[in-house]
């Protein structure tokens, strides 16, 4: 290409628009089966529902991801020009409440800045079966009834340790949870 002096010059420069996709933690070639929701921010735009196992392209800016895990894994991407941004999500393991007894509803939370944020409200019945959650690794506290039959009797918590993939954290609660 030349260019000269006191002459309109036009050059093309043909660019591809960024990637995004999503691998596993420690295991890249393992499917990851979530959804993800993305946002480009600061843009008006429609949001783009994601397989987490496909790869989708972006024009650069900056995008807000959700991914549907539990808890819900949230990132936030720079797309530019021809790059490909890997977004690495944790590989769930299992959290499963043995309580025999009903217990009525007990919230599972996850730290959030000096507090802690519910994310999941569910009924313990009884039957450890229908008890299990896979969940993303981390520390969560666990939010249960003092009394079920008298809920305003208020609250105990259990603060469960971090746990890791493929481990099943049983937390003990008080009275058989």
């Amino acid at each position: 290409m030349r260019l000269e002096a006191n002459q309109l010059n036009k050059v093309y420069i043909k660019v591809h628009e960024g990637s995004l996709y999503f691998t596993y933690m420690g295991d890249r070639a393992k499917v990851v089966p979530y959804k993800a929701v993305v946002n480009r921010r600061f843009a008006e735009g429609a949001t783009i529902y994601q397989n987490c196992s496909d790869v989708f392209y972006y024009e650069p800016g900056t995008y807000y991801v959700e991914i549907t895990t539990v808890p819900v894994t949230k990132h936030v991407v720079y797309m530019d020009f021809e790059a490909q941004y890997e977004i690495q999500v944790a590989q769930p393991g299992s959290l499963q409440i043995t309580a025999s007894d009903a217990r009525g509803k007990v919230m599972l939370q996850q730290p959030l800045g000096d507090d802690f944020a519910t994310f999941l409200t569910t009924n313990v019945s009884g039957n450890p079966e229908e008890q299990r959650f896979e969940m993303q690794p981390g520390s969560y506290r666990i939010i249960y009834p003092v009394d079920p039959k008298f809920p305003d009797r208020g609250t105990n918590q259990t603060v469960s340790g971090g746990f890791e993939p493929r481990n099943i954290a049983r937390p003990r609660l008080a009275q058989g949870l």
